[in-house]
């Protein structure tokens, strides 16, 4: 009798790593799945059970890895009982390297995860990965001195979501990485520019002028810029009539809009913001009340087009 193949939960996770950076999420799937790890979809399932049950167990594992990261970092900061607005500022351009660097594979899973799998949200395993992620962030911010007088935690959280995705596709452009020095250094610092003459303000625009001539976008951003914008707000509008809020993701989007899922998401940061821009859309802003989350409230019976197109 041929002996079964005993697999570990890191052999799993290494191979749907690399599965998830070659194809998206999308090419987790079973059967190239169980040829990485030279087995056969029987046992994998056998062992890991479906593919549900697959994922959550690839993300239980990539979360635990950064988790003890994030560890390292608290350490080595504890030895200070006050972090720096400079240090702070260090710190998150150096953690953003590292996640779009050495933790490259285990970051395209949860930007995936976030940005382009409707149900993901629902994942136990994932809240507690955005959970350990987050109590980095207020880490740091508690032990900041001088205190901002804002959340700035949640900033600093959404900073590391976000730029991370920027930061997997723009990395190699020198003017990207001058731009997030910048906004890093403007966030924890609370650094306001004095006005258009300031240097802070110039390295900014010149920065972002570049970055514009790298990709093209220079044109569409003094000429057609704002046609790409409606292009994408109506490419939400459309998704959310057709298939729900849920079928809104960047990838989605930008296909609906002719535009890269990179340019949906500078203009857009958030799956909220892009279900916002929507629902301005197909709710005339005077009708409705757009919440924080996306959501909106708005009177049907004086409204009887948009409640037509939401139905």
């Amino acid at each position: 009798m041929a002996i079964r193949k005993i697999l570990r939960p890191e052999d799993l996770s290494a191979a749907a790593l690399e599965l998830v950076a070659q194809s998206g999420i999308g090419g987790l799937t079973l059967r190239p799945l169980a040829a990485k790890l030279g087995t056969t979809v029987s046992i994998v399932s056998y062992q890991f059970g479906q593919k549900e049950q697959i994922l959550e167990t690839v993300i239980r594992d990539a979360a635990r890895v950064e988790a003890d990261y994030f560890d390292a970092w608290c350490d080595r900061l504890g030895e200070s009982p006050a972090i720096s607005p400079m240090l702070a500022a260090q710190v998150l351009e150096e953690v953003v390297s590292d996640l779009t660097t050495s933790h490259r594979a285990r970051t395209l899973l949860f930007s995936e995860l976030l940005f382009n799998v409707a149900e993901a949200p629902a994942s136990e395993a994932l809240q507690h990965w955005i959970g350990r992620r987050r109590r980095f962030c207020v880490y740091i911010a508690d032990h900041l001195v001088p205190r901002a007088a804002f959340a700035m935690a949640e900033l600093m959280h959404g900073l590391l979501v976000d730029e991370c995705v920027y930061s997997l596709a723009l990395s190699d452009i020198d003017s990207y990485r001058w731009l997030r020095r910048l906004c890093i250094s403007r966030l924890v610092g609370g650094l306001v520019p004095a006005g258009p003459d300031a240097a802070d303000q110039r390295m900014f625009d010149a920065s972002f002028e570049a970055l514009c001539r790298f990709s093209g976008q220079v044109e569409l951003r003094q000429s057609t810029g704002e046609r790409a914008l409606e292009d994408i707000a109506q490419a939400c509008a459309d998704l959310i009539a057709e298939s729900g809020i849920a079928a809104v993701t960047h990838r989605a989007v930008g296909q609906r809009a002719a535009v890269a899922a990179s340019t949906v998401a500078y203009h857009f940061a958030t799956q909220p913001d892009l279900v916002r821009a929507g629902l301005t859309r197909l709710i005339p802003p005077e009708q409705a009340r757009l919440e924080i989350d996306g959501s909106a409230s708005f009177d049907a019976a004086s409204a009887p087009r948009a409640a037509c197109r939401l139905a």
